[in-house]
């Protein structure tokens, strides 16, 4: 939550800075995001690309500052990618895991009419054949497994991420359902809270970008693109813990905002 909050600050600072050491901890920070949680590399592009646009207009910056930026953040990540390509001998920028992540939220085990499918997955399993095949061969299979059920099977493809899209943002594939079902007052609290903050996430970005405000771009692609990869391969609650101060600040903004132009209305109404 620290990184990614911190990644959005510094990103608004640097948009209205020309100084290089300010450019420089920005690619320092990078750095050190991507090599803790390289699902956060979404927003890089779109964060940089923006803030290097918006400082150029703003405060005329030159191009040695972002050009700087990014070699330090490619230098960050060098010495493990080299570590990795002397290991698996491949290039493995950061973590070699997405094969294995994609075919843990797509395989046969979702698929109830599969006839000699998969029928579970078990770590004592998986890691015996993990140490038996090797780690480059493991990942290899695991991606073939995971394109072959996607290409064979779209259309469950298709609805199994659209749970994960919902169990993103309210923390059950089923909120309405298990809402219901609950029997206990913290889940339905959790399953409130959830879809309160998702819903207001949702409204504080079309507000920020109806009222046309500078940092309305960078505020509403964070918390869009970031939950993506989750989209894809499979998804938890905890794995939207980055962005949770952003869907509490765009929640509160959203009340606010309609609060006052609800309050603006009233005083142009009356006598």
């Amino acid at each position: 939550m620290l990184l990614a909050t911190t990644l959005l600050w510094t990103t608004l600072r640097i948009a209205q800075s020309p100084r290089l050491w300010l450019w420089l901890t920005y690619g320092a920070l990078w750095g050190v995001t991507l090599l803790t949680n390289p699902s956060l590399g979404i927003v890089l592009p779109f964060l940089l690309f923006w803030a290097v646009r918006h400082a150029r207009t703003q405060v005329k910056i030159s191009w040695h500052a972002p050009v700087f930026a990014s070699g330090l953040i490619l230098i960050c990540c060098l010495p493990w990618t080299l570590r990795n390509y002397g290991i698996f001998h491949r290039v493995i920028p950061i973590r070699s895991s997405l094969p294995f992540e994609l075919w843990i939220g797509n395989n046969d085990i979702f698929d109830e009419h599969a006839i000699g499918g998969l029928r579970r997955i078990t770590r004592f399993e998986e890691t015996r054949h993990y140490s038996q095949v090797g780690e480059n061969a493991y990942l290899d299979e695991k991606s073939r497994l995971a394109n072959s059920f996607i290409q064979q099977k779209p259309s469950l493809f298709l609805r199994l991420t659209a749970r994960k899209i919902v169990a993103t943002w309210t923390g059950t594939e089923h909120p309405l359902a298990d809402f219901r079902r609950a029997d206990s007052l913290l889940v339905r609290i959790i399953i409130l809270s959830n879809l309160i903050l998702s819903l207001g996430m949702f409204l504080g970005i079309a507000l920020l970008v109806r009222s046309k405000r500078s940092f309305a771009f960078p505020i509403a692609v964070f918390p869009l693109l970031y939950p993506l990869i989750y989209y894809l391969t499979h998804t938890s609650l905890r794995y939207r813990h980055p962005i949770d101060p952003l869907l509490v600040f765009l929640t509160v903004f959203a009340v606010a905002d309609l609060f006052f132009r609800y309050r603006s209305n009233a005083s142009e109404t009356s006598p």
